[in-house]
Order: structure tokens, then C-alpha cells, then sequence
């Protein structure tokens, strides 16, 4: 029973935090998202990985962007690392998506370029 509500309640906050997102209200978004996440919800590892993609495409600052970027990254590979806990329909979609694909390959060209000036 409780391991129902708790799956439940996972959904409503990733519901909630993907609302706050849309919005733009994405640092809101991703307190909603933690609690998700520590839930075991993988969707909600997905959905925060576009939530800071979003965010440091809003950055005008790229020495800050390129951190969100490199947050982004880490998500979207955590959640990559958890694709067979995915939904069958919404794991064919991810994987069809070129999106994630470029990205990360983008990134890491990023990070050979300049993991020396932002260290972790």
C-alpha cells in the first residue's frame, strides 16, 4: 500500500515540477524533481536533465551555462545508465530522440576543450 503512494506521490511532484518548467520557473522545478529522483523515478532524472538544459540555454553567461551543461550531462547520462526502467512506449521514443545523442556527444567535445578551466 505505502510503496503505491509513494509511487504515486513521485509522479505528482515530477507532474508538478515539469508544470513549474514549461512555466519557466525552472529552479523551482528542480526542488520538485530531487524529491522525484529520491524516489527512484527515473522519468523525473529525464525530466530535470531538460529542465537544466533549458536553464543554461537561458544563461547569458557561458562560464555559467557550461556548468549547467556539464549538470545536464550528468543527468541525462544517470538516466541513460537507467533506460530498462523505462516504460517500453517511452524508452523506444528516448532512444529515437537524436537530441540526447548530440548532446552528449557535444558535450564531451566541450569538455576535451575545457574541463582545464572549469574544474569540478
Amino acid at each position: 500500500m505505502m510503496v503505491a503512494f509513494y509511487d504515486m506521490r513521485s509522479r505528482l511532484l515530477t507532474n508538478v515540477a515539469n508544470e513549474l518548467d514549461h512555466q519557466g520557473r525552472r529552479l523551482e522545478a528542480l526542488v520538485y524533481y530531487d524529491d522525484a529522483i529520491s524516489s527512484g523515478n527515473v522519468n523525473a532524472l529525464l525530466c530535470k536533465a531538460s529542465c537544466i538544459y533549458k536553464l543554461a540555454e537561458s544563461v547569458y553567461d557561458g562560464s555559467h551555462a557550461y556548468y549547467l551543461y556539464r549538470e545536464s550531462a550528468k543527468f541525462y547520462r544517470e538516466a541513460f545508465s537507467k533506460i530498462d526502467e523505462f516504460h517500453p512506449t517511452q524508452k523506444q521514443g528516448i532512444l529515437a530522440n537524436p537530441f540526447y545523442d548530440n548532446f552528449l556527444k557535444w558535450f564531451e567535445n566541450q569538455e576535451v576543450q575545457h574541463s582545464n578551466d572549469f574544474p569540478d
